[in-house]
């Protein structure tokens, strides 16, 4: 069974774990203000929706919950996965902050969807583009 121990995840130096709300997430915030999740999703459907529907669900959540203004769904490649799909969004945050959101559902070997969330401050994307891409992009499931 896949859990939180096989995720593989390449964070700044200067990052502070955050307490989770459960056994089946992760939370971390960067000194820069990144904020990251990675997370298990342990609806009894999700390997038979398949990982590209339960990212369009989640980017989903976000349009009702947070208006969301939803930029993209791309297949990926996240090393160890059967397949993995990208989202990328602009939400609000509670004050009406613009916040960049990003992400990849990865679909273990065992069918189980690991999905990995990376928000930031949308007015300060370039700033941090080198950060969130090196986040994502150390991703994988092992």
């Amino acid at each position: 069974m896949t859990d939180l121990d096989s995720v593989r995840l390449t964070l700044p130096e200067d990052t502070n774990v955050l307490d989770a709300t459960s056994g089946e997430d992760r939370r971390w915030l960067t000194g820069s203000g990144v904020y990251v999740t990675v997370s298990m999703n342990t609806d009894d459907d999700a390997a038979e929706r398949g990982v590209q529907m339960v990212v369009a669900g989640m980017l989903g959540g976000y349009q009702y919950r947070r208006a969301a203004q939803v930029t993209g769904l791309a297949p990926v490649d996240v090393p160890g996965a059967l397949g993995a799909y990208c989202g990328t969004a602009t939400i609000e945050s509670p004050s009406g902050e613009p916040l960049g959101l990003l992400i990849v559902g990865a679909q273990s070997a065992d069918h189980s969807i690991v999905a990995l969330q990376v928000v930031w401050p949308a007015a300060a994307a370039d700033a941090l583009g080198e950060e969130i891409g090196s986040i994502v992009s150390s991703f994988e499931l092992i």
